[in-house]
């Protein structure tokens, strides 16, 4: 069974990680007869891209290969000639024994093809979507006092990350913030974000918006 758990060395990383079973395995017996015969209905990630070694690269010459880019353009940085730092897709393309893309189904959660796996589904946290919405930085108060606000409407950041509908999210803020938050929301569950992977060293970068999407500058004059 392949499951996923938290790194719980901060509150706000809480339940950021997390599988989701089928049935409720209430006590140990239970939970171990889940794990035993695979009763998991998806699990929750954070995007693999965030990882400092992703893809591989060189850092102090800004290289970022994926791993078909790394097979066809090899080991040694194009810029300095020297041995690229090689990233985690490097070492899973080597050891893989099947195709591991994964496809989008109707209801937002990531498939395998062959259902070798649960489905998955991966999340920006409710932080950084306000952070982005309000053009405010992630751990102001302006994004705390926004959060309560919406938790204390709809029972938690889970639940407005994945079942809130869009159109309560849009009343739950003053306009245009309301209407700014239900659409980062709806693209998250979407898929239709934008992710620069992190490589030697360098953390990943996940964002709802880019700088130059259409609109893209409307956040930072709520």
């Amino acid at each position: 069974a392949i499951v996923s758990f938290s790194d719980a060395h901060s509150p706000p990383k809480l339940a950021r990680e997390l599988t989701v079973f089928k049935g409720e395995p209430t006590g140990y017996d239970a939970l171990l007869d889940a794990l035993r015969n695979r009763r998991i209905a998806y699990t929750l990630e954070f995007f693999p891209e965030e990882g400092k070694y992703h893809n591989s690269g060189h850092r102090n010459c800004g290289v970022s290969l994926s791993a078909d880019e790394l097979a066809a353009n090899g080991e040694r940085c194009p810029r300095c000639g020297r041995a690229l730092t090689l990233g985690v897709t490097a070492r899973v393309e080597a050891l893989a024994r099947r195709d591991a893309a994964a496809i989008r189904r109707e209801d937002g959660l990531m498939e395998s093809p062959d259902g070798a796996r649960p489905p998955y589904r991966s999340l920006v946290s409710l932080d950084q979507v306000l952070s982005e919405t309000l053009g405010v930085g992630i751990k102001t108060k302006r994004v705390e006092t926004a959060r309560a606000r919406l938790v204390d409407a709809f029972g938690s950041e889970l639940a407005i990350l994945l079942n809130a509908p869009p159109s309560d999210l849009a009343l739950a803020l003053p306009d245009p913030i309301g209407e700014r938050l239900a659409e980062g929301v709806t693209r998250i569950r979407a898929g239709d974000i934008h992710i620069e992977p992190g490589y030697d060293g360098r953390y990943g970068t996940v964002r709802v918006w880019r700088d130059d999407d259409e609109d893209g500058g409307q956040s930072r004059l709520l």
